[in-house]
């Protein structure tokens, strides 16, 4: 009796855990690599002139003040 229990047991757990269930879930990793064309403008094209001018000021401040940056010094450039 116990044999047959550990038996359902395993074919249960094997089917929850295959490959094809999980997929079929939605728990799978994709193989393919997603291109996303996001047709983004610029940001500092996106965003008001007075709205760059507080981040730049804001990124040298937290640079000069505290010692570290809060944005991507490529984007500040």
């Amino acid at each position: 009796m116990l044999g047959i229990v550990f038996s359902v047991f395993l074919f249960v757990t094997r089917i929850v855990t295959s490959e094809e269930f999980l997929a079929r879930v939605g728990f799978s990793l994709s193989t393919k690599d997603i291109n996303v064309d996001e047709d983004l403008p610029n940001f500092f094209e996106a965003i008001k002139f007075s709205q760059a001018d507080e981040l730049i000021h804001e990124f040298h401040n937290m640079r000069d003040y505290y010692g570290f940056e809060i944005y991507n010094p490529q984007l500040i450039s």
